[in-house]
Formats: structure tokens, sequence, C-alpha cells
């Protein structure tokens, strides 16, 4: 069996580029250093299957950071909180795949102009946790496709290779809160994509 490497080898590994880089007044690699330390240790931390979504929030916001040095102003973010529910749990990577979807299958090829609208809020039922781009965008048949796949459980169609977060998501969501749950998709070709997750409040897991 190929050996696999510890992952708090590479965990220890990306501090200790950081401090270097910190050594040397490189600051930037030393921010995008602990940045990547910080969601591997998220990555890689065991216990429970829930987290606070502040913790979701902070995971999400080291990813956009990477994202942000890769896409300069080409893309900007809006992120929107209810701080009131900032302690509330959810299932583990639920929002930073969201948001990582976004970017790659909707966002990637724009040179200007792309904007992300990330909300997470409390209604009188549920909690609502919506990401926004006005990327790629799909036609009809796509998007009722991807959400037929999703709500029914069904493997990806050979080749795509959009849609594996979203279905990882729901799995997570399903598992936890059973039908406890709503998972939506709105779209429009060449203007923009909503992902809408709706999870009733005090569902027990």
């Amino acid at each position: 069996m190929q050996a696999q490497i510890n992952p708090h080898f590479l965990y220890n590994t990306l501090q200790m580029m950081g401090g270097i880089a910190l050594a040397h007044n490189v600051n930037e690699i030393h921010s995008i250093a602990n940045t990547m330390a910080d969601m591997f240790r998220y990555n890689i931390s065991g216990g429970s299957d829930l987290v606070s979504i502040n913790d979701e929030i902070r995971h999400t916001e080291n990813y956009l950071y990477i994202q942000k040095l890769r896409f300069q102003d080409r893309i900007q973010v809006e992120l929107i909180l209810d701080e009131s529910i900032s302690n509330v749990l959810i299932p583990k990577f639920t929002l930073q795949p969201l948001v990582e979807n976004a970017f790659e299958h909707g966002l990637s090829k724009m040179t200007r102009g792309g904007k992300l609208v990330i909300r997470v809020q409390e209604t009188l039922d549920h909690l609502e946790i919506t990401v926004w781009d006005n990327g790629e965008g799909m036609d009809m048949e796509r998007s009722e496709s991807l959400m037929e796949q999703i709500r029914n459980h069904n493997p990806l169609v050979p080749g795509q290779n959009f849609g594996i977060g979203l279905k990882n998501v729901n799995a997570r969501l399903r598992l936890l809160f059973s039908d406890n749950y709503k998972f939506k998709i709105n779209s429009k070709l060449k203007e923009y994509t909503e992902v809408k997750l709706y999870i009733v409040k005090n569902a027990e897991v």
C-alpha cells in the first residue's frame, strides 16, 4: 500500500513556511501559509459533525482570502451574517463548498464585474443560507437535471465535473437532518446562480 503523508506533518510544514516568510519580511507569503494552515487544521480536526456558524464562516473567509489573491478585483464579495445566530450549530463543510462551487463553475471565467453574495440569516422557522453569483449560470434543463441528481442521490453523469460539492453538502444535510431541510437551486444562463439551504430550527440530529 502506498505510504500516506501524515496530515499533521503537512500542517506543521505550512506553519514553518509561514514562520520563515515572516522572518524574511515576506508578509504576503506568511499570510497565505498561515491561512492555508488554518484551513488544513479545520479539515483534519476531529470531534463532532456539527460546528458553529461562526467557525464555518471563518473557514469560508480563509477560502475567500486565497481566492481574493487569485482574482484580485475581478470579483467582489458581500458577506451578510445575522450575528445573533453565530453560535448556532450546522454540519461542518456546509458553506465553503457552496462558495467554492460558485467560484469554480460560475465566476472563474469572469474578467471583471463578478459578484458573490453570501447570506446567512434566521427566518421564523428556518436557518437560511444563500450563495448567489452573477457568473456563468445554467439553463433550465441543466439546473433541473442537477437538482434531480441531488434530490434523488443519483451518481453524477460520467465526465460531469460540476455539482460534486453540492451533492456532498446535500448528503451531509440528509444524514444529519433527514427531511428537516430543503436544498434549492435557481439559475439563469449567463446571468446568475443561487443556491439556497433551509434548515429547520431546533431540528434533532
